[in-house]
């Protein structure tokens, strides 16, 4: 499987050395008559895609944890027990089922959200602060 010739994303790559050349001389060198073209990705679009042909090569069961997985279960046990309103709880079971029965199929600004979200939830009581903390578990990630 070949990839793009150009990826770009969060300042790497021939995209971000572009950038600084045009930041420290105001200009960019163009070769050849400037109608090349190379096909571009951002870096989680080629990530996200990569993941899709990996699941849609793997069977199910060897991506899924299935039921049974302690550390779902221990996630729910430990990170529910403090909750305190449904909206909460609801949140912090969806992100228990991300990170341990998903968890292969996560790029890691999602991963990091779910954490967030389970550091900051637990003991929160009303549903416009539960929704704040989300607010900001996006921002800080990237989501």
């Amino acid at each position: 499987m070949n990839g793009p010739a150009m990826v770009h994303g969060y300042g790497g790559g021939i995209f971000g050395m572009l950038a600084g050349r045009v930041r420290q001389t105001v200009s960019v060198r163009i070769v050849g008559d400037g109608r090349n073209h190379w096909p571009a990705v951002h870096l989680d679009d080629l990530a996200t895609a990569y993941l899709s042909a990996i699941t849609l090569a793997t069977p199910l069961p060897a991506l899924a944890y299935g039921s049974d997985n302690p550390d779902y279960d221990h996630c729910i046990l430990h990170s529910l027990g403090n909750s305190q309103r449904s909206f909460a709880a609801r949140e912090i079971s969806n992100s228990c089922e991300a990170l341990y029965r998903n968890g292969a199929m996560l790029l890691p600004r999602e991963r990091a959200y779910h954490l967030c979200v389970l550091q900051n939830v637990q003991t929160v009581r009303g549903p416009f602060a539960v929704n704040e903390i989300l607010h900001a578990c996006r921002r800080q990630n990237q989501m």
